[in-house]
This record gives C-alpha cells, structure tokens and sequence, in this order.
C-alpha cells in the first residue's frame, strides 16, 4: 500500500486506493450540492429559478393568476352591488321637456314586452 499526492490539490498525501484527500472530497461534495440543479415544483420540466421553487414560465403565470384573481374579486364586489339600490336613483324630468306629440313614439319604443309574443286568439282565428 503506497502513497501518493492528491491529483487536485498536490499538497496532500493519499493512499493508493483513494481519488481525492478528505478537504478535497469535502470541497467537492459542498460544490455538487451548489451546482445541484432544482427542478421547477409546478411543471417540472423546467430548472427552477434561483432562490425561488418555480421555473420563469410558472413564476410569470402565478403573478398573472394572482393579478387575475384580484380583478375577479374587484368585478365580483360590483356584481353584488343591489339593484334596488339603482332603482331608488331617480331622473328628475319635467312634463314640458317631452312633447305631447312624441309621448305616443316613446311608449310604442319601449314596448318590448309584446315581441315575440304571439297571441293565440289570432293565431286560431277566434276573434
């Protein structure tokens, strides 16, 4: 069993059977925990980014989900706003504004409540 200097380092004696001396294998191992490649936690596929557990592609999706997210509750308190509420809002307008003329025009306008309505009387001709 004979000895000889560590190919890496050159100052340290190693046994034969041996690669590397012990602060060289050390240093070694510590560096292959660093350069260990982390794996993206969401899709997998991607190396994740440093200091984070998500690759860029899945970082930028979560951001966009989250500012989506707040955009849904945003829309979603509007939503429940009550209607009644609206109703209660009233438009002052005077008789004189409307001619009398134009009355007649404004309620056959608004009267959407007879399209597609299809009176069955006529339809059966019992007049």
């Amino acid at each position: 069993m004979g000895y000889k200097k560590c190919p890496r380092c050159e100052l340290n004696y190693i046994r034969d059977d041996q690669q590397l001396c012990d602060v060289c294998s050390r240093k070694r191992k510590a560096s292959d925990d660093d350069n260990e490649v982390l794996m993206c936690i969401e899709c997998g596929e991607n190396p994740a980014m440093k200091g984070k557990e998500l690759c860029a592609a899945c970082y930028k999706e979560s951001l966009r989900q989250e500012r989506l997210g707040k955009q849904h509750k945003t829309i979603a308190a509007l939503d429940e706003m009550d209607n009644s509420d609206m109703e209660d809002v009233g438009v002052p307008l005077d008789e004189a504004e409307i001619p009398e003329t134009e009355i007649p025009e404004l309620d056959g306008s608004f009267d959407d409540d007879d399209e597609g309505y299809i009176d069955e009387d006529r339809e059966n001709g019992d007049d």
